[in-house]
């Protein structure tokens, strides 16, 4: 479905939604009657389009008008179906956000080859379709009856907001149909200055500022997006404007200057809050000792400010919700103690003004993220465009970038979204953008030593043992906080089938700490898999890649289109005992395989240890983003490691004898 997306980012929450509506077109204008547009003779005799003949639909256009004023985005979307397959576009789902974006006037129509028109044809039903961290995103669904090949839906909406925030919705057409035709249109607020920044726009094309003071874009022709696995976000590789509004004086093409203003201008308010701080004497008094060095300290009071409630981490919450609960903000440091709770900002606050009370240097840091929807771009000098934080730490002669408010993320760490991207530091004479610590392959690692039997038959039984470090670890509990114990054993249970290439039954033995934020994460788990050696007459053929199934699918095409683009720089280490059954010996054992692309590498090995083969396996990657020309490389790589995988440890009944390598 052709869709135009609005990626949204204010200070603290709407860059992760963003990452909620990905995949779908939000609009506002409220409409007291529905008015459809005329559909033209050649849209009813349209059934293919240039270069995509064989496309199952098409966009006709896609129409965007962003009332700043207002707070309000109206949508008109045209899809014309054209095969059996897209037929498909009929499932309707229009996500908003509940007491944030709230959607209005949803209205469809079809248009069949025939010209009969039916409107609203059905009644849209509320579901939650997607929970990611603490946003919960709703949509209005619909399966629009009679969608076949001719078939014309249209549909628009409106989405409301609270004017009093500024919303930065890029224009960004994005979808898996090719569309004929884009037309965004923008009323800016009258009291700030928007600007905005263009990518990857077709030669000839900009933005336009029409006489009656709307921002304008016009797009045509506009390619279907192609997914591809390990791919940047697809915002990254489209045609796109990004918006902001700035108050601040004119700074030219001195970004970096521009930056340094923002961060004086900023720290005025920092300093305000932190200028209150009654209590905090008292909770250093309560977490350190007077013997503590100052890392333990450091330290100590880390871990006080984590216990406390982060409210930025739990589900987005309506006014409502938050009159109800009798949430309030923070003015100060002191109302964050008061209340015993706080946003993400306010925590980590609050953890600064505590560092400021025991003689360390330290100063806040708004964070970008690469794990949304855009990259930061230093040109749009914009807070919007920092939406995390954290507090950078000076401590014997090394820095640490520190973030008590996320839960259970670990001392000296940050989420990976929040690794090797620009920081804003917040000081009014040292202000500016800083680059956060990368992270090290070796520092997340998942390493799976496994006791396995081999039967008569083929089967494959015994004790697997998956330990999490770093990142790795991180990332499943954070993830797994809200669930039940059920769902975050079947969470593990289904990974580790995932690995094994072969059907497998799993089952967790143990209990994993999952509120410890300062230590790996270790399950333990027991394993079948009834066919993972292949007889042949008197002899076994016993692959050596007992957990190689989730490394070969994702690299099987000749040719790609996109950068590759993985989450963080990760390890995964594999040490298997496989005992042999009574009365087989090993004949022949792999030759050691390795391989080395300095982004990219692995090493497998198979050695002979009495009645077993001990197995080893290293698959390292150490960089994060890869130029598309690398790919014909990381898939000969993997090819390899297929191979090596796949490659067999030979047994034979009957007497034992050394094994040929």
């Amino acid at each position: 479905m052709c869709s135009s997306i609005p990626a949204v980012f204010f200070r603290t929450i709407l860059s992760l939604i963003f990452i909620l509506l990905a995949a779908t077109g939000l609009l506002g204008r409220a409409a007291a009657s529905v008015e459809w547009k005329p559909i033209t003779p050649d849209e009813m005799k349209l059934t293919s389009v240039d270069g995509t003949s064989v496309a199952p639909a098409v966009c006709l256009f896609s129409e965007v008008f962003t009332d700043d004023i207002a707070g309000r985005e109206h949508h008109y979307v045209r899809i014309k179906v054209l095969t059996q397959e897209g037929r498909s576009q009929g499932d309707l789902a229009v996500p908003y956000v509940k007491g944030v974006w709230d959607l209005a006037n949803l209205h469809v129509r079809t248009v069949q080859p025939n010209g009969t028109l039916a409107e609203d044809p059905g009644t849209p039903i509320d579901s939650l379709i997607l929970r990611y961290r603490r946003f919960r995103t709703s949509a209005k669904t619909l399966a629009i009856p009679d969608v076949q090949p001719g078939t014309i839906i249209e549909y628009q909406y409106d989405i409301a907001w609270d004017n009093r925030s500024l919303y930065f919705d890029p224009w960004v057409v994005k979808g898996d149909l090719f569309t004929v035709r884009a037309s965004f249109a923008r009323r800016p607020s009258r009291s700030l200055n928007l600007r905005w920044v263009g990518s990857r726009l077709p030669n000839g094309v900009h933005v336009d500022v029409a006489q009656d003071g709307l921002i304008r874009l016009e797009l045509k022709n506009v390619a279907a997006s192609l997914a591809e696995d390990f791919m940047p976000p697809e915002a990254e590789t489209r045609p796109r404007v990004d918006f902001y509004y700035y108050g601040g004086p004119t700074f030219g093409t001195d970004t970096y200057a521009a930056w340094a203003g923002v961060a004086k201008s900023a720290c005025q308010g920092i300093e305000k809050f932190l200028s209150q701080d009654n209590g905090v004497e008292r909770l250093i008094a309560e977490t350190v000792r007077p013997d503590d060095s100052s890392e333990v300290r450091v330290r100590k009071l880390y871990e006080r400010v984590q216990e406390m409630r982060s409210l930025s981490f739990e589900d987005e919450k309506t006014k409502a919700q938050v009159k109800r609960e009798n949430l309030k903000r923070a003015e100060n440091v002191s109302d964050v103690l008061k209340n015993g709770y706080g946003w993400q900002g306010e925590l980590d606050l609050l953890f600064l003004a505590s560092l400021k009370r025991i003689g360390v240097e330290a100063w806040f840091l708004d964070v970008a993220r690469r794990d949304g929807e855009i990259f930061f771009v230093p040109d749009i000098v914009s807070l919007s465009h920092l939406p995390a934080r954290a507090v950078l730490v000076h401590l014997n002669e090394k820095e640490y970038v520190l973030d008590p408010a996320t839960p259970l993320l670990p001392f000296g760490w940050l989420p990976w979204g929040e690794t090797s991207v620009k920081a804003l530091r917040l000081d009014a004479v040292a202000g500016g953008l800083i680059t956060t610590p990368a992270t090290h392959a070796t520092d997340s690692a998942v390493e799976r030593r496994a006791q396995l039997k081999l039967d008569e038959s083929g089967g494959l039984e015994g004790t697997v043992i998956v330990t999490y470090s770093g990142l790795e670890a991180f990332d499943r509990r954070f993830d797994a906080r809200t669930l039940d114990l059920v769902a975050k054993r079947e969470s593990l249970e289904k990974e580790l089938q995932k690995w094994i290439p072969r059907p497998s039954e799993v089952t967790l033995q143990n209990q994993p700490q999952w509120s410890r934020s300062d230590s790996a994460l270790t399950a333990e788990f027991h394993v079948k898999i009834k066919d993972w050696a292949t007889p042949a007459g008197q002899r076994l053929l016993c692959p050596e890649g007992v957990f190689s199934g989730a490394d070969h699918s994702s690299f099987q095409l000749d040719t790609r289109i996109h950068d590759l683009y993985f989450p963080f720089p990760s390890e995964t280490r594999d040490s298997i005992s496989l005992s042999i059954p009574v009365g087989y010996r090993i004949d022949v054992l792999p030759a050691a395989k390795s391989r080395n692309l300095v982004f990219l590498s692995y090493a497998t090995e198979v050695r002979s240890a009495g009645a077993a083969a001990e197995i080893s396996r290293r698959v390292t990657l150490g960089n994060t983003n890869l130029p598309v020309s690398v790919y014909g490389g990381v898939r000969a790589f993997y090819q390899d490691l297929q191979l090596a995988d796949e490659s067999p440890i030979v047994l034979s009944a009957g007497k034992a004898s050394s094994p040929v390598s």
